[in-house]
């Protein structure tokens, strides 16, 4: 007898399933962006609300709630090298705090333009959404808060190992913000 045996030809690959035009999810607020993460948009938002009541008689206050702080905040990337964040204040007077955008050469060199803290004070740069208490000590009203100007920064060591430093147009004293955004002399500060 004579057996015969089919040659069988493997059946070709399927295809790769296309990466989705987007990606969305959670991470430190909302965000949407491509599959390669050069292009994202992330919204998120610090808000606090106080109560403040007095068990005196009379009342030194009127019992009150209040909005100290309502910040929603813009941040993201547009193309491989550019980073970007805009963050009003709502609470109380409307008042744009942050404003920047970075080009991003590595992270060992950026370059910023626009209105960001200034390097100066360790407490006063870490963010409102990441601090213990709900207030600033004393020691943040020594130090310039936000103004407007161009930074260098970056990182080395993973992070461990930070700089910035830049030109500003200059804040008044006492820790306050340069709410005009513009300059009242012609000198500037470096920091």
């Amino acid at each position: 007898g004579a057996s015969s045996v089919a040659a069988q030809t493997p059946a070709p690959p399927a295809p790769a399933p296309a990466a989705p035009p987007v990606v969305a999810g959670w991470n430190e607020g909302f965000f949407i962006q491509t599959p390669n993460g050069d292009n994202r948009l992330q919204i998120g938002l610090v808000l606090q609300v106080d109560g403040r009541f007095s068990i005196d008689e009379p009342l030194p206050i009127t019992n009150t709630f209040v909005m100290r702080k309502a910040r929603p905040t813009f941040t993201g990337r547009v193309g491989k090298y550019v980073d970007f964040k805009v963050m009003p204040e709502l609470a109380g007077s409307v008042v744009l705090l942050d404003a920047y955008f970075d080009i991003r050469f590595s992270p060992k060199l950026r370059l910023r333009s626009g209105k960001d803290k200034v390097p100066v004070g360790y407490e006063l740069l870490i963010s409102d959404a990441y601090l213990i208490f709900p207030e600033r000590s004393v020691v943040s009203l020594l130090v310039p808060n936000r103004d407007v100007g161009f930074q260098a920064q970056g990182d080395f060591a993973g992070g461990r190992f930070s700089y910035a430093g830049g030109i500003f147009n200059g804040n008044p004293p006492d820790g306050t913000n340069a709410i005009t955004d513009v300059d009242n002399n012609h000198g500037k500060d470096l920091a």
